[in-house]
This record gives structure tokens, C-alpha cells and sequence, in this order.
């Protein structure tokens, strides 16, 4: 069976439910294959699907603790807690709850970081030129301020300016 027959699965087979995960060759990670989109289903599977390149073979594999499956991404020696949908590693029960609720809205994602050994990786740029605003345009500014009259005279002979007045931004509060 192909990934894409697994709606048809669950279609059929009204109270199960399929995850399927893949392992990440590049990053050593995992990729989601397929999320189901029946979520409280009485019984739900996680797979995980190994291809085998050279032989052009597949074969689904069950995951029987994902906490385990992933162990390796945490520092923690207690039992973790992982989100379906963006593999996410969260320390309790309580959170990973918390976290689903926002994450379930939008489609399967994951989290890539930048590989600290390439720099050229490590770069932030901006490559959607086509967003860009057609046209320049700036941005003027008024800020009101007060002249404040300066209570302290300095009488300093040596000198060369004095101070009169102070400016001050204006706060919504009458400045005397």
C-alpha cells in the first residue's frame, strides 16, 4: 500500500487512524509522510516508512513509542513527549496538549535549523524579491516636543555655548 492510499484506508476503516513518518537521509531527521486528519479516532498508528533505493522496495514499520524513536534529537533521560504533526520534542503531557491545539491548524511542518559548520548557511537573506513594493517609499514622522526652559544657569566663564532650553517629547500630560 502507497502512502496515498491511506485515506482511502481510513475512509474505510472509521475508527483508525494513520501517521506515517520517513526518515530524513540529509539531516539524519525524519520528514512526515502523511498526517491523518482524524485525530480522535478510538485507534491511531504512527509508521514509520523505510525505502530501500536499491532494491525500489518500501515497507512500513510500526512505531510502538515515538519518544523513543526520537530520543536521540533530547538531552533528557525521562520519557518525552512528541507532537504528530511537527515532530516537536515537549518535556510533559501538559504542554504537548497546549502546543496541539495551534499546531493541528495548519498543515504538517518541520523545523530545520542552519548547519553551524557551514557559514554560508548561517546567513539570514531576503530572497522573495517579486513581495517587494513596487515603489520607494519613506516614511515621515511628526513627534511633538515642548521647550522646556532650563531652571539651572550655568555660569560657566570658560564656555563657549550656553544651554537655554531643553526639548522634550510630549506625553499627553500638560509640561509647564
Amino acid at each position: 500500500m502507497s502512502t496515498k492510499d491511506i485515506p482511502k484506508f481510513e475512509k474505510q476503516n472509521s475508527d483508525n487512524s494513520v501517521n506515517v513518518i520517513s526518515l530524513d537521509n540529509d539531516d539524519k531527521g525524519f520528514c512526515i509522510e502523511y498526517l491523518s486528519a482524524e485525530h480522535n479516532r478510538q485507534h491511531h498508528v504512527n509508521l514509520l516508512l523505510i525505502d530501500d533505493s536499491e532494491r525500489m522496495t518500501s515497507h512500513y514499520v510500526y512505531i510502538s513509542n515515538f519518544s523513543r524513536l526520537v530520543h536521540g534529537r533530547t538531552r533528557s533521560d525521562v520519557r518525552d513527549f512528541v507532537c504528530n504533526s511537527c515532530l516537536n520534542v515537549f518535556s510533559s503531557q501538559q504542554v504537548l496538549s497546549s502546543h496541539i491545539a495551534n499546531c493541528f491548524q495548519h498543515h504538517p511542518q518541520q523545523v530545520r535549523y542552519p548547519n553551524p559548520q557551514n557559514p554560508e548557511e548561517c546567513k539570514l537573506k531576503f530572497s522573495d524579491h517579486h513581495k517587494e513594493h513596487p515603489l520607494n517609499f519613506y516614511l515621515v514622522c511628526d513627534f511633538e516636543s515642548f521647550l522646556t526652559p532650563l531652571d539651572e544657569d550655568s555660569d560657566d566663564p570658560d564656555a563657549k555655548t550656553r544651554i537655554e532650553n531643553l526639548y522634550s517629547p510630549k506625553n499627553g500630560r500638560n509640561n509647564n
